[in-house]
């Protein structure tokens, strides 16, 4: 059988209660075209996706795909930002390790339903956008496994410009890297880090939604979009257009049978984010460190994966706002 369908449902506390309905059909009427559609319902986000990839496009070692997606996110609680966009894609291997992948994504924005009394900055930026954009991503990747590493390094440089088209103008750029070791066994150690900015590439400012928004899953011990420039009067998020990260953790059993699937951690997150894309008065913005040490607890369960975090910040500003615990889980039939 090539088809699959699967139902999930979850929470956590960056989106809420979750429910997702996904299908996929790896041999799309014995052309060897994979066929996916999914739905994700949360209380913070909702996304729809469907697409069709060729892994031997034109019967070359070239992957080529198309992707129809509408995403509407609340996570920002003070507006409302929805997406409808199409993103073709090409992918090969340059080498056995470093492959490319390309991007041309095409999207119709909309802000909207701007809380009373948020900041003036976000207020500026409702209404409606197109972004049309060319990307490009290359990894280079020599760990043992690509699901559970224990040892080797990935490195990534991505690049994304917008401008080709509609409203929005911008160049982001990103590297990061990787490393995984076992001194022991069953013990690994991960030591990752990431850097990069976001430039103007026209008259208009950087909106927020397309700025570096650090916290929650992206850096532990503050909540989503916790850390970086906020609006002085009213505390809201404008986010940054630089920005560096680190985090060193070291996973490890805690004594139950490898068979159950429990792993323990210990970790710390490094880093900041400053520089928004807006100018004017009014805002905090520091370039300082921030940083957060934790422990956390994984487990592979029968009905789906789990992973609890606990990060206390011990650098933050004033201004930033944290969120100690991080709670995800999600069960899959």
């Amino acid at each position: 059988p090539t088809g699959e369908m699967g139902v999930a449902a979850g929470f956590s506390t960056l989106d809420g209660i979750l429910g997702n309905v996904k299908f996929t059909e790896r041999n799309f009427m014995g052309t060897g075209r994979i066929v996916h559609a999914s739905v994700t319902i949360a209380r913070r986000m909702q996304e729809f996706d469907v697409g069709i990839t060729d892994p031997y496009f034109l019967g070359y070692s070239l992957e080529a795909g198309l992707d129809l997606f509408r995403v509407r996110s609340t996570r920002l609680s003070n507006f409302v930002s929805a997406s409808n966009g199409v993103s073709p894609h090409i992918a090969y291997a340059l080498t056995e390790h470093l492959s490319q992948t390309l991007t041309f994504p095409l999207l119709d924005d909309h802000l909207s339903s701007v809380a009373p009394g948020s900041s003036v900055f976000i207020s500026q930026q409702a209404g409606k956008f197109v972004t049309s954009a060319f990307g490009q991503s290359l990894v280079y990747d020599r760990r043992d496994s690509r699901i559970d590493p224990t040892s080797g390094y990935a490195l990534s440089l991505s690049n994304t410009y917008a401008g080709l088209g509609g409203k929005v103008n911008y160049l982001k750029n990103s590297i990061g890297a990787s490393w995984f070791y076992s001194p022991l066994e069953d013990v690994v150690l991960n030591v990752r880090g990431s850097l990069g900015d976001i430039e103007k590439a026209g008259k208009n400012p950087i909106r927020i939604v397309d700025s570096i928004l650090l916290g929650a899953d992206t850096f532990r011990g503050f909540e989503y979009a916790g850390i970086g420039p906020r609006d002085s009067k009213t505390g809201d998020p404008l986010g940054g257009t630089r920005f560096w990260t680190g985090t060193i953790e070291t996973l490890f059993p805690i004594g139950l049978p490898n068979e159950f699937g429990v792993k323990g951690a210990v970790f710390t997150d490094f880093g900041t984010t400053w520089k928004p894309g807006v100018t004017g008065p009014n805002i905090n913005d520091k370039r300082t460190l921030r940083a957060s040490v934790g422990i956390g607890l994984s487990w592979t369960s029968p009905f789906g994966p789990l992973k609890i975090d606990y990060a206390i910040p011990v650098k933050r500003q004033k201004f930033d706002q944290t969120q100690r615990f991080l709670f995800g889980f999600s069960s899959r039939w």
